[in-house]
């Protein structure tokens, strides 16, 4: 029976197109277009691969806590589409853009245009990491779906009794955290750009690894993704692991985490031509247990590019330049339409774009989120881990001798948790001052050593970044961009907005609201740090600069 509902519910969600796609596989055989969505696709190739890769078991329990149901879901049928099919007949149709965006930044850098947009339609799409059953039987033991509802009873014990498919129950529990509900292909799961890999390591070459931090269908819990770059591993960029901690050659690897297979491992099967997504295999049960817990005890620095999972489905952070219709010398980045865009809601005078990466930004691995006009924006924050004491920092950009010179007026942070009334938090931010003012403190780190020895020198550093700690603000992670360290540009910093108790398994928001601005002004946001008290209080040594 549920078989057959999960056919019914894919062929609801078809467009007519999709419906009479019925074309040959590789094999040759019809593919109907049930099979299309993850879980038939995912059914379809356990007929046919080597038993080394067969995930039966896996299929099985996603039909079982009914995520297989969640798993045809493809695209928002309440979604209000817009005039157009597409940006580029609505140009050659009216000579305009399809959203009205009066920014007072409409040119680039060399006088291309960039377009703003909003997504043609809202798409849902999923990323799983499925396991095999020759892993299951290999490292755990496991034969049968029994002894899989077993080992989730022991990770997950406290929803033992419930019904499989209760989202709190050990089955539900096990199963969601192998998947994020957003479309992850393997460049986009953290920055794997060549150029800016090359210049991010230039400042921190071994002492930390490429990642962001996603959210899973896990209630709660959050996972990070993270490519190796240090000599120490030998890896470079090959693999890429969930939930691994520290780094071989800064001696501090505490979690090795767990590996993402290769298309090379699977030869036989193509895991990602599902229409809404697709898998990877990985080398053991993902499991959100102490030990995990333990590894995400960590600062987390999530890119504001990957706060929803729609600014990733819909293109919008694709980790590269967006291309306008034929017209690859324009450019386009997204606008989000309010309450169709998860974990992101915004007043009516609010208009925010999530841009794609340029190599010539002296950003954080190059992507940005830019909030504009007469601004009131909240964002859910990714879930922490474990409950205790965090500090939360919001990256900034000030610059009033530039073509930013409206950036934001005075922004003021608030933060609140679930059910509480949203409380101001830290000290109004005046983006009309530059950061070396004295109410933010900045000196370039270069600028002591050009005066002092090296010893008084590095003392003269801690003394400046403990005063601007006070102030309320951090420099900018010592990572390198096309121009210069970031460190080292006293455009950028980074607001610590407050230091809370945070509890796991509750929802907290963090809001910008502006003020003493105009309907122009903008603020731009790269990324979100939820840093852990044993990170930001120096218990365990200063935190790294990076």
């Amino acid at each position: 029976m549920r078989i057959i509902s999960i056919a019914l519910m894919a062929l609801l969600v078809l467009v007519p197109s999709e419906i009479s796609a019925q074309n040959p596989g590789e094999d040759g055989f019809i593919i109907d277009p049930s099979t299309m969505y993850i879980p038939g696709y995912l059914n379809n190739n356990n007929q046919r691969a080597n038993p080394e890769h067969k995930a039966t078991l896996f299929y099985q329990a996603l039909q079982l806590t009914g995520l297989a149901d969640t798993l045809v879901q493809y695209r928002d049928l309440n979604y209000p589409a817009p005039q157009f099919d597409s940006t580029y007949a609505c140009l050659e149709m009216t000579g305009r853009v399809a959203v009205e965006y009066e920014t007072g930044y409409e040119g680039y850098y060399n006088g291309q245009q960039q377009r703003v947009v909003w997504p043609e339609q809202r798409l849902f799409k999923y990323t799983l990491f499925v396991v095999t059953d020759s892993v299951l039987e290999r490292v755990y033991g496991i034969r049968t779906i029994d002894d899989l509802k077993a080992k989730a009873r022991n990770v997950y014990p406290e929803g033992a009794t419930l019904d499989d498919t209760d989202r709190n129950s050990s089955l539900y529990k096990l199963m969601s955290y192998h998947i994020l509900p957003c479309w992850l292909r393997r460049s986009m799961m953290n920055l794997t750009d060549r150029y800016i890999v090359d210049n991010y390591k230039k400042a921190c070459p071994d002492e930390i690894d490429m990642e962001d931090f996603y959210e899973t269908m896990h209630p709660y819990a959050i996972m990070r993704i993270s490519t190796p770059y240090d000599q120490g591993s030998g890896n470079n960029g090959k693999n890429i692991y969930i939930n691994r901690k520290g780094t071989i050659s800064a001696g501090n690897l505490s979690s090795e985490g767990i590996r993402i297979w290769r298309g090379q491992d699977t030869p036989e099967i193509n895991t990602a031509d599902a229409i809404n997504g697709g898998y990877y295999f990985v080398d053991s049960l993902l499991l959100f247990d102490q030990h995990t817990k333990n590894a995400l005890n960590t600062r987390i620095r999530v890119m504001f590019s990957t706060l929803s999972p729609d600014f990733i489905n819909s293109g919008a952070r694709g980790r590269m330049r967006q291309s306008m219709g034929d017209r690859p010398t324009s450019f386009a980045v997204y606008a989000f339409k309010e309450g169709f865009c998860k974990n992101v809601s915004c007043s009516p005078e609010t208009m925010f774009v999530v841009r794609y990466m340029d190599k010539n930004w002296s950003t954080y691995y190059s992507d940005e989120l830019t909030v504009r006009g007469n601004f009131d924006i909240t964002f859910r924050l990714p879930p922490v881990p474990s409950s205790g004491f965090y500090e939360i920092r919001v990256s900034g950009y000030i610059a009033p001798d530039s073509h930013y010179s409206k950036a934001g007026g005075t922004v003021l942070y608030y933060v609140r948790k679930e059910g509480n009334e949203f409380i101001p938090s830290g000290t109004p931010v005046d983006m009309t001052i530059h950061t070396t003012d004295s109410l933010i403190g900045y000196i370039k780190d270069r600028d002591f050593l050009d005066i002092y020895e090296e010893n008084e020198a590095v003392a003269a550093i801690a003394a400046n970044d403990k005063l601007m700690r006070k102030n309320g603000y951090m420099k900018y992670p010592d990572s390198y961009a096309v121009y210069s360290n970031l460190r080292d540009d006293t455009s950028l910093f980074r607001k610590i907005v407050c230091e809370m108790y945070m509890e796991a398994g509750k929802d907290y928001y963090l809001r910008l609201r502006q003020v003493n601005g105009d309907r122009r002004s903008f603020i731009p946001l790269n990324f979100l740090e939820i840093v852990p008290y044993s990170v930001y209080s120096g218990e365990n040594g200063p935190e790294d600069r990076h």
